[in-house]
């Protein structure tokens, strides 16, 4: 389906103001304001024929919405395109991915993941006698969230984490047991060379 009756000259303009405001480049900008709009079309078609629930708050619908925009992005947004495509603060569009995270993780579980380890940025932490570990750092809350959840996931005692959620840190042991735990995340080791 194309979609038909978007001015073109406003298109042009959302594009140009999500290039400046994100610093992503104009395709980048393109792709993205198309996959929103058809995110909205998607959502406004399943809220009319879908079967599921009817959104009945604004952060939901949000959230619904940007459900089937990074479906047809393929990717999650960051919370700072979050913040232009709804013209709004900082919170409110961490409160959006929050939500979408939440209701939709399962359906976006690959795309929420494969941002999470893109992300990341790993550190070597620790020492011989205390422990090698390595410090996970991420730029947005959601994504340090996101791994969180996932290092929960893991065989990791709770008192080897430690989590520093204002700097959106983690430090995790390198191993438990025969585990590679940055493996286990799908992360790749970096060089400590």
């Amino acid at each position: 389906m194309d979609i038909t009756g978007i001015d073109d000259a406003r298109f042009l303009t959302g594009v140009q103001r999500i290039s400046e405001l994100t610093g992503n480049g104009e395709a980048e900008a393109e792709t993205l304001l198309s996959a929103y709009l058809h995110g909205a079309i998607d959502q406004a078609l399943d809220q009319v024929a879908g079967e599921g629930p009817v959104p009945t708050s604004l952060t939901v619908l949000r959230a619904d919405t940007f459900r089937w925009a990074c479906a047809q992005a393929n990717r999650i947004v960051s919370e700072r395109e979050a913040e232009v495509l709804l013209r709004t603060t900082s919170s409110t569009a961490r409160s959006v991915l929050a939500t979408m995270r939440a209701m939709y993780e399962e359906a976006l579980r690959e795309l929420f993941l494969q941002r999470m380890r893109d992300d990341a940025t790993v550190r070597p932490s620790g020492n011989v006698n205390e422990g090698l570990t390595w410090t996970l750092e991420f730029t947005e809350s959601s994504l340090f969230e996101m791994a969180l959840s996932e290092i929960r996931r893991l065989p990791i005692p709770r008192q080897l984490l430690n989590t520093m959620a204002t700097r959106r840190k983690i430090e995790i042991p390198r191993e438990v047991e025969d585990l590679d735990v940055l493996d286990a995340l799908g992360i790749e080791t970096p060089d400590t060379e």
